[in-house]
């Protein structure tokens, strides 16, 4: 059974305590669920539209932005210099960072499952993809942090929340960002977002190939339709693999700089 040491816990509570009484993360998701909230009270649209489209912005821009932040201070405030004399060691660091910033991403997770009204296995699927989604952005801002450019990660934040929402309203722009796990996550949750019950949107039908008008079956099964569009499986695939260059990206700013910089 793997045992975490006193170190990483203590690294745990201090990143986490510290994004609490600072809750920049915290508040900026509960800012942009309500904006969803206002904007659904006053559109024709259900919350689960924008939950989908602020979830990305979150994963992708915010998440990164906090892990590097939680090194970046740690350097500048010398805090790294004396964990290192007190017998903290790299990958303790590292772990008790990251766990202390994934777990707060799983809990902005599971309140936007619940507000955007995911019931029963689609409640899993979003958790699944966004958990998912939320491992990849931890790892890539703590490996931004320890780089020697953390001010790449402004840049490739906003790449990663920005261009899924650009993708939405192109198709080839949607070709382009196609191998990004924040775009793969953005179109199996659009998938799954409610649609207004009046809401007509073309279909092509699977027995004579005409365009045709139809409206959402809100009792439709999202995973036998999603697996059989071949949708679930691409966007596990492209998230895995931009999880493993995050994580050959991390292991080499590990060995080569360590938590200098």
């Amino acid at each position: 059974m793997l045992k975490l040491s006193n170190n990483t816990v203590a690294v745990f509570i201090k990143q986490l305590t510290s994004n609490i009484r600072q809750p920049v993360f915290l508040g900026l998701a509960g800012v942009w669920l309500v904006m969803g909230l206002v904007f659904a009270f006053f559109s024709d649209q259900h919350v689960s539209q924008y939950v989908s489209m602020f979830m990305v912005l979150i994963v992708g821009m915010q998440l990164t932005g906090v892990a590097t932040s939680c090194v970046t201070e740690d350097r500048t405030t010398m805090n790294l210099r004396f964990m290192g004399m007190a017998g903290v060691k790299p990958r303790q660091y590292c772990t008790g960072t990251f766990a202390a910033v994934f777990l707060m991403a799983m809990f902005i997770c599971v309140v936007y499952a619940v507000v955007g009204g995911y019931r029963g296995t689609n409640f899993f699927i979003f958790l699944g993809f966004t958990w998912l989604a939320s491992a990849v952005s931890a790892l890539l801002g703590i490996t931004m942090g320890l780089s020697k450019w953390p001010w790449l990660t402004t840049p490739v934040g906003m790449l990663l929340g920005l261009a899924p929402m650009i993708a939405a309203m192109n198709e080839n722009m949607e070709d382009i960002f196609r191998f990004l796990y924040t775009l793969q996550i953005r179109r199996v949750m659009d998938y799954m977002a409610i649609r207004a019950e009046e809401e007509i949107y073309e279909h092509i039908c699977e027995y004579c190939g005409e365009i045709v008008m139809c409206i959402k079956d809100e009792a439709e099964d999202v995973v036998e339709i999603l697996a059989g569009r071949g949708m679930m499986e691409e966007a596990i695939i492209v998230t895995l693999i931009n999880g493993a260059i995050v994580l050959g990206l991390f292991i080499f700013m590990h060995r080569k700089y360590g938590l200098n910089g």
